[in-house]
């Protein structure tokens, strides 16, 4: 049944993938749009190495630990993208009036600020769980 629910989801992924990209040349491209066909890859890396490695885990220790930790590190790319694309569209409502390179430098920093905490969080989880192992 998992392995119907992956295949599904990742049958999904590239079919919005594909209608979102349909006849979109790479010169065309903006940031926006760049970060939500990013998003879409993510998610579909997510959706097949996790089906990859569910289906490969035969109790395997190395096996389920690699799993994991791929899984935490597509999900929080997936967040870092997400977040960034609410960046760009708070922008794009509140900046009216200012330029871009004032706004973008306390908003920025704000941004580098939030992301470098969720790489601490990854960090810290990581540590935490090699402590848990011993």
């Amino acid at each position: 049944m998992s392995l119907f629910i992956s295949l599904a989801s990742i049958s999904l992924m590239s079919v919005l993938f594909g209608r979102k990209t349909a006849g979109t040349k790479l010169a065309t491209v903006n940031y926006a749009r760049g970060l939500v066909i990013s998003l879409y890859l993510v998610s579909w890396a997510f959706s097949l190495i996790a089906a990859m490695l569910v289906q490969t885990n035969n109790f395997n220790e190395i096996s389920c630990t690699m799993s994991v930790y791929s899984c935490i590190i597509l999900y929080a790319f997936s967040k870092i993208i997400i977040y960034l694309f609410l960046m760009e569209k708070v922008y794009v409502v509140t900046a009216v009036g200012t330029t871009r390179s004032n706004f973008m430098v306390r908003e920025y920093t704000f941004s580098d600020k939030a992301i470098i905490w969720l790489q601490n969080v990854f960090l810290c989880s990581r540590a935490c769980s090699r402590i848990s192992e011993q």
